[in-house]
């Protein structure tokens, strides 16, 4: 028999040396593009955490600097009794009055009134008015004077009323500085 010795080709020798070669190489190449991503990134990250550092001690120095500002200062208490201006007007419920209505109550009630017990002397220390809740129930009238107190209803709220006047025994003495500025109460007293 005759046998025929075939040259053996190096090509699957060579080809698999190749593969190989060019496996290190991108293995290579993947371990160095990695490492500098790997270096790169660490940079970035440690440059952001030195930014965020300074962001922090920036913020706690501005809370710091806020904690001190918003501290409450006191305000200046009053020095004596003369300080405080009677007859004190106080509104338990302000909110339900507009300005027009308030201004209305003020003009018929609130300020004849204090004008009329300041001008008798019977010293009116404080008027708490309760305006109501609901529209045509009457205000709640509290007068709180140096020897004694009183309390009434008056008007009706968001309705027309008439002025304040004082509940005489007999005759009313009004002077005569009053009866100008309230004509209206001097006319239905006399």
């Amino acid at each position: 028999m005759n046998e025929q010795n075939f040259p053996q080709s190096n090509r699957p020798t060579q080809s698999s040396k190749n593969i190989w070669i060019m496996a290190i190489f991108v293995v290579a190449t993947a371990i160095i593009v990695g490492s500098g991503v790997y270096a790169w990134q660490r940079l970035n990250l440690k440059s952001t955490e030195q930014s965020l550092l300074k962001q922090i001690v920036e913020l706690q120095k501005e809370n710091a600097d806020l904690k001190v500002t918003v501290e409450p200062t006191p305000t200046k208490l009053l020095d004596t009794a003369k300080d405080i201006k009677l007859p004190v007007v106080f509104y338990t419920n302000p909110w339900i009055l507009d300005k027009t209505e308030k201004k209305n109550f003020e003009k018929k009630l609130v300020n004849p009134y204090i004008d009329y017990y300041n001008e008798k002397e019977i010293n009116l220390i404080t008027l708490t008015i309760k305006a109501p809740d609901n529209v045509g129930e009457p205000y709640e009238i509290s007068a709180i004077f140096k020897d004694g107190s009183s309390e009434f209803l008056f008007g009706e709220r968001e309705k027309d009323y008439n002025y304040w006047f004082p509940d005489c025994m007999g005759t009313c003495n009004l002077s005569e500085e009053f009866k100008k500025k309230y004509p209206e109460i001097a006319e239905f007293i006399n």
